[in-house]
């Protein structure tokens, strides 16, 4: 007869790579077949960011310049992904709150989408690194996490300048 089993019980988190063997044979002692093996499964995306894919115009602002980031988001896998979150926070305050969050509404299998966020300067300290997390809230499955962390270093310079009024 037909005997089916189903793995739909297994959390795939915990069994991120799964292998499947099969004893066959049959109770009569008769030549034994296997007429149809099949696995379904769904495949992921995977998101990834890299410290080559964020950058700053200059690695030096002042206190009183916005930094406008530009961050490539990648999607390498063979399946869209849809409502992706990145966020900026400082690397050196942990729990800190993001500097900045960005929702991506979607990106194409093996393709990538540019952003491009400003932030303020003001109040960061004089050597300043920034930590970009894609998937930040783990909503979105992917084969691996590893991939998804990117770290920026820029030196932020006091303005020393006066303010300047000029009266005609």
């Amino acid at each position: 007869g037909t005997v089916h089993h189903s793995l739909t019980q297994l959390d795939a988190s915990l069994y991120p790579q799964l292998r499947l063997r099969g004893n066959i044979g049959s109770a009569s002692g008769g030549p034994t077949r296997l007429e149809r093996w099949s696995v379904s499964y769904e495949a992921l995306p995977e998101l990834m960011i890299s410290d080559g894919s964020v950058s700053l115009s200059t690695d030096t602002v002042f206190v009183s310049d916005p930094l406008p980031l530009v961050l490539t988001v990648y999607n390498l896998g063979n399946v869209p992904v849809d409502s992706v979150t990145v966020s900026v926070h400082h690397a050196d305050v942990p729990g800190s709150n993001a500097l900045v969050d960005l929702l991506i509404p979607r990106i194409l299998p093996d393709s990538s989408v540019t952003v491009s966020p400003v932030i303020s300067a003001f109040g960061l300290p004089e050597i300043t690194t920034l930590l970009i997390s894609v998937n930040a809230d783990l909503r979105i499955t992917e084969r691996t996490l590893d991939n998804n962390l990117a770290y920026l270093q820029f030196t932020v310079n006091q303005d020393l300048a006066g303010p300047r009024i000029d009266v005609t």
